[in-house]
């Protein structure tokens, strides 16, 4: 008699939101908002004499940007991971028996790699403050005939690179590892 064996993976994505569908729901840009964080933020650093960029949440307690950015970036931030979620589910859903998120974070509200001294350090500051970048953590099960665990990572990386990659302007597996 056949029994059916679950698998599960977890993988972590990195995705940008398509510029395209940002701007069909959004009111105004947001790499504009991005670059008017960077400034502001800039502007800070410099006169606080620090050598490294804040998160956006520390900016907004120490009222270092204006308190209606903050909550620009929070409404994109929303409005990115609820395109991330729903583009991720309607390809995933029918492939695996269960996709489930872990953890979504908007890269935008992390403390930045950027320096005040590397070239170009605004622009790099702009970029990481534009709240498109959603990175996810999923558990993606399989169900089996037989009990073989062997490449299941390989096949759940290849088969969701196949089917987000062309979903998001810029796509990235940074894990797989099986549960």
């Amino acid at each position: 008699m056949n029994t059916l064996h679950f698998a599960t993976v977890a993988l972590a994505l990195r995705v940008r939101v398509p510029r395209a569908a940002l701007m069909e729901h959004l009111p105004a840009s947001p790499y504009t908002l991005g670059t008017d964080i960077a400034q502001q933020t800039h502007d800070y650093v410099l006169h606080a004499q620090l050598g490294y960029y804040p998160p956006l949440d520390f900016l907004k307690t120490q009222n270092v940007i204006d308190g209606y950015l903050f909550d620009a970036a929070q409404h994109i931030a929303t409005v990115s991971s609820e395109f991330a979620q729903l583009r991720i589910n309607e390809k995933l859903v029918p492939i695996f028996s269960s996709v489930r998120f872990q953890a979504i974070h908007i890269h935008a509200f992390a403390l930045p790699a950027i320096r005040p001294n590397q070239p170009h350090a605004v622009e790099h500051l702009a970029r990481h403050y534009t709240p498109d970048v959603v990175k996810c953590d999923l558990l993606l099960s399989v169900i089996q005939k037989q009990k073989s665990e062997q490449g299941l990572e390989h096949y759940a990386s290849t088969t969701v690179e196949r089917l987000l990659g062309e979903e998001f302007d810029e796509f990235e597996i940074t894990s797989a590892r099986l549960m």
